[in-house]
């Protein structure tokens, strides 16, 4: 009966080091509403995900904090990833569409960065979509 008990733990210890596989993608309600926020060179068309975010209406998107203030990697400084943006997903995450460039609307001014002890309750910001009106499926109903 041990014997058995540690091979059981074992194997559910090991099994857990491995992600589980995508069984099924997001649903289309989710996907449409929950978007990438990514670093984009506007010349190349190259991005950089960053995070993500969620419509909230108008053209509004909420997101966090340490997502709009986030510094990219030293390897890309230099190379034009100036512009923020947002990308509808595909249905495993990656980047597919184009969706505008986004402006910060607001940080919420108690965040105070990594490190603080209370970053999380404030850890919030609103993306602002430039340009002409969302795309149909970011639409809310009347």
């Amino acid at each position: 009966m041990r014997t058995l008990l540690i091979l059981v733990l074992a194997v559910s210890i090991a099994a857990a080091g491995h992600a589980a596989p995508l069984l099924a993608a997001p649903p289309p309600s989710i996907r449409g509403a929950v978007v990438l926020v990514a670093r984009r060179n506007p010349q190349t068309d190259e991005r950089i995900p960053i995070g993500t975010a969620f419509h909230v209406g108008d053209g509004l998107f909420r997101t966090t904090a340490h997502v709009v203030t986030a510094t990219l990697p030293r390897r890309y400084e230099g190379r034009g990833f100036d512009e923020l943006g947002l990308y509808q997903a595909d249905e495993f995450g990656n980047p597919a569409r184009w969706l505008g460039r986004v402006e910060v609307g607001c940080v919420d001014p108690r965040w105070q960065g990594r490190g603080e002890s209370l970053v999380f309750p404030h850890d919030s910001a609103v993306l602002r979509l430039v340009g002409p009106s969302p795309p149909e499926f970011l639409r809310t109903s009347d």
